[in-house]
């Protein structure tokens, strides 16, 4: 509805006045719009597709770590343990500083003790998380910011 209203709005001023729209006019209009939608899917896509890394020290090592590959972050006591893919990491640090420090965005706290690639999550099962056979705990507390990074609040009543 929005987009009609966007091209009624865009066309001459005689077709706002509640005159009947010529649908040969109409639909090359919505073609359009539409066009210009999925060319910028495709753009997004590829500069998705494209591999980021994040440079992290590990001890004395420097590791290479393909964003893409980041599954989930557990917190336990002054280090956070990173899981990706094939492997894990453990790293002197805090939850927020490290995602803070590498701006990965698609990560969301959902424990006091995890956050989780919002875009690695295969399903939520009432309070857990499920990424591949792990399954991740969801606390009350931030269960709604779940809910808000996810933009499916209804699914979850």
């Amino acid at each position: 509805m929005k987009i009609i209203s966007f091209i009624i709005s865009k066309s001459s001023a005689k077709q706002c006045d509640f005159t009947p729209i010529d649908s040969t006019a109409l639909f090359p209009k919505i073609n359009f719009i539409l066009g210009n939608f999925s060319t910028l899917n495709i753009v997004l896509n590829r500069f998705e597709k494209k591999d980021l890394f994040i440079y992290t020290k590990i001890g004395h090592e420097v590791h290479k770590l393909k964003v893409n590959d980041l599954l989930w972050i557990k917190s336990s006591d002054k280090y956070v343990v990173i899981h990706t893919k094939h492997r894990f990491y453990l790293k002197r640090d805090n939850i927020e500083s490290f995602i803070g420090s590498n701006n990965l965005s698609m990560f969301v706290r959902i424990h006091r003790s995890y956050a989780v690639n919002i875009k690695k999550i295969d399903s939520v099962k009432g309070r857990k998380v499920l990424i591949g056979n792990q399954e991740i705990p969801i606390s009350k507390t931030y269960y709604k910011t779940l809910q808000k990074s996810f933009h499916f609040q209804n699914l979850f009543k």
